[in-house]
């Protein structure tokens, strides 16, 4: 029957092509697609391994897009918010810059973690260096802040600022390995506890 020969043609495999554009044109992190030797990828690794790296990196792309949704976060709260207190409101006006430099790291942070993840230059130990920076700049911008308004460490809760730590210890779980997590958490308490 001619049903059964139309079934029998070749078909040029057309959704292969279509994949390959459109993961060329949305795919911010081509490189660990491709298997990239230099990522770490490649034939000496496990189907097991190459997903985790691949995980890991995914993570740490989303974890900058939020460090720079942060940085926006605090640049509006500096912006259009006012205490309504004279105290506060001296303060303000010194805790500006700090405000600006902390959104600044933030932000910088961000794009870190962009270019090290899109240009294959993402390493397991830049994990914890941005993780670290993340906890250094949330605490010396606490600490300035504090002092320049003239207050205690009972104060913390009254610097926009301090919010970014849980989001910072929830947004961690996007990191795939518990060592980093860990440094993580210890680092965040750490700059509180200080």
């Amino acid at each position: 029957t001619s049903h059964g020969l139309c079934n029998t043609m070749p078909r040029p495999d057309r959704s292969r092509d279509d994949r390959q554009v459109h993961a060329s044109i949305m795919d911010p992190i081509p490189s660990v697609r491709a298997g990239d030797a230099k990522n770490g990828e490649g034939p000496g690794r496990t189907s097991v391994e190459q997903l985790l790296r691949t995980s890991e990196l995914e993570g740490e792309y989303t974890v900058g897009w939020v460090r720079i949704a942060v940085g926006l976060a605090l640049l509006t709260s500096g912006l259009f918010v006012s205490s309504g207190s004279d105290l506060l409101d001296r303060g303000q006006h010194m805790n500006f810059a700090t405000g600006l430099t902390t959104v600044g790291a933030y932000i910088a942070l961000g794009g870190m973690s962009f270019v090290l993840v899109s240009r294959g230059l993402f390493r397991p130990w830049t994990a914890y260096l941005l993780v670290t920076a993340d906890a250094a700049v949330l605490g010396l911008s606490l600490h300035v802040s504090l002092a320049n308004l003239g207050l205690g460490g009972n104060w913390i809760s009254i610097v926009p600022v301090i919010w970014v730590a849980p989001l910072a210890l929830a947004v961690g779980a996007l990191r795939y390995r518990p060592a980093v997590q860990l440094w993580a958490t210890a680092a965040m308490l750490l700059t509180l506890a200080v």
